[in-house]
């Protein structure tokens, strides 16, 4: 993953942690489905799926999609308004692997020159909505079909390791 400076994240890292405010309730499904799209665009997902405070998910846990379903116990706010959570691994031998397919942009196929010729001759430069709600809409949907067109979705097949990363025999003991 990488961060807004272009940095590359340390993604394949367990340890990994951050709070979301994150509705469950209907009228937010929008925002939900973009978290969930993000998240996906990077091979992560949360596995959390429930509320950590009121009626919403404040609190995440991120793993790489591609390693073992953790089990995830949440334990409710105690000195903090953060919910304790606690994942077990089903922690496999170094050599286990397997094959699965996954969904990624073809991002070595993106010509940045190309896409902000395309992003200049798009109705959101030429003609921008002049209402707040509508601009937000009009940007969302430009981005998605520029990205459609110049980093599409594929499929790939990869080899995993279902070791995970960091967990050493001597950390298992």
């Amino acid at each position: 993953m990488r961060s807004r400076t272009g940095r590359k994240t340390n993604s394949d890292s367990a340890d990994d942690r951050g709070d979301v405010r994150w509705q469950t309730v209907p009228y937010d499904i929008r925002n939900t489905v973009h978290l969930v799209s993000l998240l996906d665009s990077f091979g992560l997902c949360d596995h959390v799926h429930k509320p950590t405070r009121g009626d919403h998910q404040l609190d995440v846990f991120i793993s790489r999609s591609n390693w073992p379903a953790p089990v995830i116990k949440v334990d409710p706010p105690l000195m903090s308004d953060h919910a304790l959570i606690v994942a077990s691994f089903d922690v496999m031998s170094e050599h286990s692997t397997s094959t699965t397919s996954v969904t990624r942009r073809r991002w070595r196929s993106f010509v940045f020159d190309d896409f902000i010729v395309d992003l200049s001759h798009s109705q959101l430069v030429l003609y921008p909505p002049t209402d707040v709600t509508e601009l937000f809409v009009e940007y969302d949907k430009t981005l998605a079909d520029l990205l459609d067109k110049h980093a599409p979705w594929h499929q790939v097949k990869v080899r995993l390791s279902l070791r995970l990363h960091g967990l050493t025999p001597n950390v298992v003991r």
